[in-house]
């Protein structure tokens, strides 16, 4: 409630959905994701800077969740690693034109990451939107992100349901 209004947003808990998966045997699978920032980093390679491009910030199973189609990289590890970071195929473009990016490094501020993946461009009509993406965990130590926290709501957390398991019924 806010402003004498009441505002619906689609955050949960840090904890929702590593509890819901270690509780309840129907989750598959879950990932954390914000996306859509856009500003709030320098990204550089060299010396061209790249500070109006949308980020996001997911679990390293955010690739095995939602199906982002990948040009290059591995979906299943693209995110495994703290120091990685996977583009889109228009900013890999904007970046290092037709230089191969992978294994690239480029900086966030002055974090060093390197380039684990390129995926092609996010449809317009998904409310998931991104230029690049890294993991979750960096943002414990670039926002004190508090991922162990049940009062920390900063996340929309998606859990996928193992098949044959009616999703009316478990909610």
């Amino acid at each position: 409630h806010s402003g004498g209004g009441t505002n619906l947003i689609g955050e949960s808990p840090s904890l929702v959905g590593p509890t819901l998966q270690a509780e309840y045997p129907e989750v598959a699978n879950y990932t954390r994701v914000q996306s859509g920032w856009k500003g709030s980093y320098y990204l550089h390679h060299g010396e061209k800077n790249f500070y109006n491009e949308r980020l996001a910030n997911a679990d390293p199973s955010f690739f095995d969740v939602f199906h982002f189609p990948f040009i290059k990289g591995n979906p299943k590890t693209a995110l495994n690693v703290r120091y990685s970071i996977v583009l889109t195929e228009e900013l890999a473009q904007k970046c290092f034109g037709n230089e191969d990016p992978m294994n690239k490094i480029m900086l966030i501020d002055e974090e060093e990451l390197k380039v684990t993946g390129v995926i092609k461009a996010i449809p317009a009509n998904s409310h998931i939107q991104f230029d690049y993406i890294v993991p979750i965990e960096n943002f414990k130590y670039w926002r004190s992100s508090q991922l162990e926290s049940w009062t920390y709501i900063q996340y929309t957390t998606y859990v996928e349901l193992n098949e044959g398991t009616d999703g009316e019924a478990f909610s």
